[in-house]
């Protein structure tokens, strides 16, 4: 059976940090970055992370974001 992670973004002011998880809960990786606090670079770092995160899965990921 192969195993179905999921990636949660945190999309806040100073920062965007993303979380792999598998389907159990488990952290897979974990990584935050910065941004120009824009719209543009901020949806570039998402794009980045979830391309990023998919890639150490090896599978195409559901995505959530939460945004304060």
């Amino acid at each position: 059976m192969k195993t179905k992670f999921k990636i949660g973004i945190d999309y806040g002011g100073t920062k965007i940090e993303g979380i792999l998880i598998d389907e159990v809960g488990n952290e897979i990786h974990r990584k935050r970055m910065t941004y120009n606090k824009d719209y543009q670079t901020g949806m570039d770092t998402i794009h980045n992370l979830v391309e990023e995160f998919e890639h150490l899965a090896k599978s195409q990921c559901s995505v959530g974001i939460g945004i304060p």
